[in-house]
């Protein structure tokens, strides 16, 4: 439930901050201001680019809490090999 709560915070966030940025790369200032309304009127307009952006954002909190999992899952084959050997075969990746 946390996960889910931290990853919805997230993607509001990342939304407002991309639109923030790209606001200010096109025209300094005014566009602070309009790209995230553009963004909130766009997303109401337009349902389906809300879901799709949305998505995107969910998916890609998933694959990272999986690359987080796998690495701090080691296999007993790893585990037995001494630290030298785990360093020069896996990097930081086996411990």
């Amino acid at each position: 439930a946390m996960g889910v709560a931290r990853a919805v915070l997230a993607a509001i966030v990342v939304s407002l901050a991309t639109a923030i940025l790209a606001g200010a790369l096109i025209v300094p200032g005014y566009g602070m201001l309009a790209a995230p309304l553009l963004v909130l009127t766009a997303f109401l307009a337009i349902p389906v680019l809300a879901i799709a952006w949305f998505s995107a954002l969910f998916a890609a909190h998933y694959l990272f809490h999986k690359v987080e999992q796998e690495k701090e899952h080691t296999s007993p084959a790893v585990s037995q090999l001494s630290a030298l050997s785990q360093a020069n075969l896996y990097g930081n990746r086996a411990r």
